[in-house]
């Protein structure tokens, strides 16, 4: 759909978004990726520990409103890759 706009003139962008937080990330006009919500913290998590992976490994999105508490995010996805 996306590339069938595009031939008509219509851009068309990404978003990353849930019910309980609303916007997370977005994709900007250059589309190089996408580009995380000033509010909000994302981290990818190891599943069932909750601890940060490493660059290049899969994890769980584990994100939450910008300012809340530590250990207060809420795994929303699961098996992304971090780059």
């Amino acid at each position: 759909m996306p590339a069938w706009l595009n031939g008509r003139g219509v851009a068309t962008l990404q978003c990353y978004a849930s019910a309980d937080l609303g916007l997370i990330a977005y994709e900007s006009p250059e589309q190089e990726g996408m580009i995380v919500d000033e509010g909000v913290v994302l981290e990818l998590v190891r599943p069932g520990t909750g601890e940060p992976v490493a660059a290049g490994e899969v994890g769980d999105v584990a994100v939450k409103p910008a300012g809340a508490l530590p250990n207060d995010g809420k795994v929303i996805d699961d098996t992304r890759k971090y780059d």
